[in-house]
């Protein structure tokens, strides 16, 4: 199954790893984030960023992800290799809103 980022107007897909050349593995350049759905209160600042209704069931965003292109460089920590970042707890995707902003509900 091919993942899309649910992120509004954007058209990032992430293959499943074993669906992937074994060179591409590690190096791709965008990550894929799921929900925090154990954390209601980042839950809801996610949906409020990518404009969807703050009430969407748990059920609906599994599967469900978000690259790596709507979060900050100061939404990433390091571990003990240099090369592998992982997205921090408190993390929020970047909001852009538009003119007419409408929330999905999904």
């Amino acid at each position: 199954m091919v993942f899309s980022c649910v992120y509004p107007g954007c058209f990032s897909k992430a293959k499943p790893l074993r669906l992937r050349s074994k060179k591409s593995r590690g190096d791709s350049p965008v990550k894929f984030h799921t929900f925090p759905v154990n954390d209601p209160e980042c839950l809801k600042l996610w949906l409020i960023a990518i404009r969807w209704d703050v009430n969407t069931p748990k059920e609906k965003l599994y599967r469900r992800v978000l690259c790596s292109e709507h979060f900050s460089s100061e939404d990433y920590r390091e571990r003990q290799k240099k090369t592998v970042k992982y997205l921090k707890p408190s993390a929020v995707p970047a909001m852009m809103f538009q003119p007419n902003e409408v929330y999905i509900q999904v």
